[in-house]
């Protein structure tokens, strides 16, 4: 085999919770994140001499600057391989909050795990995932995962009891992208503002370790929506469409709501995808890749 197709799915947080600022720099948090039917679609042929990452979309870099450039790297030093080519099919938006960049690198150790018969099992590839960022860990194991640390400490989900929680949802990516780095330095600026360490806790603590999870809340609202207008909009849009709650994804831009049953989801996405280029009806799956 020297070539393979991968779909890199698209991922949502239903639950995301800041915690403490790390002595690295970084944030422990505490978010649940769901894989979704949108994807990308990865093209990866083995050969020739170093790396090629190309796309469909001018947005999306290519060389050393490109998440799945390094992934390649990795596993190249890994197998003794000398080349790789890596076209990627863009179709989950970037700046979004809904990890096509982390998802499309899982992929490519998935694809490259296989054509090189390199035989890593997930704690294997999970450790390399967590060199090349922190989202990308959750693309390894896929479905439903409780994430925490800086999101690379995953805890599977199983058969949950939320009926809600599985089934579909409609996405609008308003045109606007959140720098997440800004995003992060936002909440520290307001939290220490309010005298607290992380929001709602006086004390600083971890406040999510002690309590149970409550779906469909992001602590970055508190911070972008009212510097963002439009993902506000955005937001506003799904609820006067018809959804019971909505919420960002990641950072965001994008944001996303559950609904009842497909015919919910088609009613709410009839209403907002004219009003959004950017828009998805998109289901639960519970795998982060699937090799075609």
């Amino acid at each position: 085999m020297t070539s393979i197709t991968v779909r890199a799915f698209a991922k949502i947080n239903l639950y995301l919770k800041i915690l403490a600022k790390r002595a690295d720099g970084f944030h422990d948090i505490e978010t649940v994140m769901q894989n979704i039917s949108l994807y990308d679609r990865i093209f990866i042929e083995s050969g020739g001499k170093g790396i090629t990452v190309v796309s469909n979309h001018p947005a999306v870099p290519s060389g050393a600057g490109n998440i799945c450039y390094k992934a390649a790297q990795r596993l190249i030093q890994l197998s003794g391989e000398e080349g790789v080519k890596i076209k990627i099919e863009k179709n989950i938006p970037s700046g979004a909050g809904l990890g096509g960049g982390s998802s499309d690198a899982a992929a490519v150790i998935f694809a490259l795990n296989k054509i090189w018969e390199l035989s890593l099992d997930a704690d294997a590839m999970m450790k390399i995932a967590a060199d090349l960022g922190s989202d990308v860990p959750f693309f390894i194991s896929g479905g439903r995962a409780l994430c925490r640390g800086r999101g690379d400490k995953i805890e599977k989900i199983l058969n949950p009891k939320s009926e809600i929680l599985n089934g579909h949802y409609v996405i609008v990516k308003p045109d606007v992208s959140v720098p997440t780095k800004w995003a992060y330095e936002e909440y520290d600026r307001m939290s220490a503002a309010a005298g607290f360490n992380c929001f709602g806790s006086k004390e600083g603590g971890l406040i999510c370790s002690e309590t149970p999870l409550t779906y469909y809340e992001n602590d970055f609202e508190r911070v972008i929506l009212p510097k963002y207008p439009d993902i506000k909009r955005a937001k506003e849009l799904l609820l006067s469409a018809g959804a019971k709650t909505a919420l960002l994804t990641g950072s965001g831009s994008a944001v996303f709501c559950p609904a009842d049953d497909k015919a919910h989801a088609e009613k709410i996405f009839s209403r907002v995808r004219n009003e959004y280029a950017a828009s998805f009806l998109v289901s639960t799956v519970d795998r982060p890749a699937e090799i075609l």
